[in-house]
């Protein structure tokens, strides 16, 4: 953490969580956090977890899905944009 600096470790996350809030809800999943937010979590409404966990766990893509309908993503350092292809490709739409 020391040799990356926390400034661009939090200014990486923001641009995956930003990115995640404007291409997630144009695939029909509904933004419940706010874009001002500054944590690196985010999270998302889903229509149908079930096929959405079904999908996303074989693309091996790890979400946590809270309170039945809410799926939260919270990238960090170890995740890239590629990442994020992986996951909003293996979203059902």
């Amino acid at each position: 953490i020391l040799d990356l600096g926390v400034d661009r470790i939090r200014a990486h996350a923001r641009e995956l969580t930003d990115r995640l809030q404007r291409e997630i809800p144009a695939l029909g999943y509904p933004s419940i956090t706010p874009e001002d937010n500054e944590s690196p979590i985010v999270s998302f409404v889903v229509a149908n977890p079930d096929a959405a966990m079904t999908r996303l766990k074989q693309a091996s893509v790890h979400v946590a899905l809270r309170f039945g309908d809410k799926m939260r993503i919270s990238p960090s350092v170890y995740n890239n944009h590629q990442d994020l292809d992986r996951l909003l490709a293996a979203l059902p739409q």
